[in-house]
């Protein structure tokens, strides 16, 4: 069974993958008119896809060989952080999965010396609390 494909949806999204986010003010001004109320609607994705526009290059980043849906991501999540933090008898706040979590992915990146190269702890501790090397 076949999607509807609602307005040439399919079609802006094949573009997309083909041209980039440049295509969306074409694709804004092809709009129909529109009810108050779809237009309300319409005027916050044209806002959300406009600020977010720059993230829509998806020619280059398939040039580049970089995945551009959400499925690696999920899987890393999985693997790399819901695996060290879902131990028998673990509970863990916000912050203290974030403490885990940011250093277990520098490392799975192999970005530690980049990180460091950051200074990071100079954004950790307040300059008053720091020790004179």
């Amino acid at each position: 069974m076949t999607r509807p494909n609602p307005r040439g949806v399919d079609d802006v999204l094949h573009r997309l993958l083909r041209e980039g986010g440049g295509i969306l003010d074409d694709v804004w001004k092809a709009l129909p008119p529109l009810s108050a109320a779809a237009q309300e609607q319409a005027s916050g994705e044209q806002a959300y896809f406009t600020y977010h526009q720059t993230r829509l290059d998806y020619p280059r980043y398939w040039a580049e060989g970089l995945p551009i849906g959400s499925g690696i991501i999920e899987s890393a999540c999985k693997s790399v952080l819901k695996q060290r933090e879902s131990g028998r008898g673990m509970r863990w706040t916000e912050s203290g999965a974030q403490s885990i979590a940011t250093p277990r992915a520098i490392h799975r990146l192999g970005g530690w010396q980049d990180f460091l190269d950051q200074e990071p702890w100079s954004q950790l501790v307040p300059l008053s609390r720091r020790i004179a090397v």
